[in-house]
């Protein structure tokens, strides 16, 4: 079962109901009847990367906040961060540059991942459902969220996918990560930056937010790392999910109208 979430503490990339689960099990052998076994080959790295890709996300976002808690606890409990930053304790300035450098990096792995989850759905979804053992299928290379969307309006039945997937692609909090992950791996890195609240206006004194920027024509606002990445990893985990049970209702589907059974010896083709 894909299940999401495990041990994991629930303020932490929300997780989704827990009777929400697809079987990826009774996919594979979906697959395997219907397409023989060196096509469930090519479709079990992609159904595994799904689950990974998440578990990815949920370990670089928690390692933000591990890195984020320690350096408060050593560094700014006592003193303010423009001391630390701009104080004479050079080692303390040292310390937050390599905290900073840490939790970038872990930020933006865990922004690729997220991002990365469409991409590998749609190849999942190509895949498990035979369209690349089609004559006219598109390269590897060339299979996408978008190309497979298209490809799947085609067929009445598998129209519910291509859905779901514009259904993540349109999420705001999904684009406004597909978006930071194209800046940063295209053009130039969106860098977060800590932020403290002077004030005590909000619960949170300290911050890790992505400073805002500009992909295309479209501006997108600064933004905590939390506030963006969390319902983007829910939004992105609940259409797997979905994605995974409609597959194996369209397989299932498959099974008996191609069955001998069924009048016919005929292998599904998705």
């Amino acid at each position: 079962m894909l299940n999401q979430l495990d041990s994991v503490p629930p303020s932490v990339l929300q997780t989704v109901d827990r009777v929400n689960v697809w079987s990826i099990a009774e996919t594979r052998q979906y697959v395997a009847n219907q397409f023989g076994q060196a096509q469930l080959e090519l479709v079990t790295p992609s159904l595994n990367a799904l689950a990974k890709r998440q578990d990815y996300a949920r370990y670089h976002y928690q390692e933000v906040l591990r890195l984020l808690g320690a350096f408060q606890h050593s560094h700014l409990s006592a003193e303010p961060l423009l001391m630390v930053v701009f104080g004479e304790d050079r080692s303390a300035r040292g310390e937050f540059e390599l905290v900073m450098t840490q939790i970038g990096a872990h930020a933006l792995a865990c922004v690729m991942s997220i991002h990365a989850i469409a991409d590998v759905m749609a190849f999942a979804i190509h895949q498990t459902l035979g369209y690349g053992l089609r004559p006219s299928a598109p390269r590897e290379r060339d299979v996408s969220a978008q190309s497979v969307q298209a490809a799947l309006q085609r067929t009445p039945a598998h129209i519910p996918l291509a859905e779901l997937l514009a259904k993540l692609c349109a999420d705001p909090n999904y684009k406004h990560v597909a978006a930071l992950a194209n800046k940063s791996k295209h053009q130039g890195l969106v860098k977060p930056s800590l932020n403290e609240d002077m004030l005590g206006t909000r619960q949170d004194c300290h911050q890790v937010r992505f400073l805002a920027f500009k992909h295309g024509s479209k501006f997108y606002p600064e933004t905590e790392l939390g506030a963006l990445l969390e319902p983007a990893y829910k939004a992105a985990s609940q259409v797997v999910v979905d994605v995974g049970n409609q597959l194996n209702a369209v397989l299932a589907m498959n099974a008996v109208e191609f069955s001998p059974n069924a009048g016919t010896g005929r292998e599904s083709q998705g």
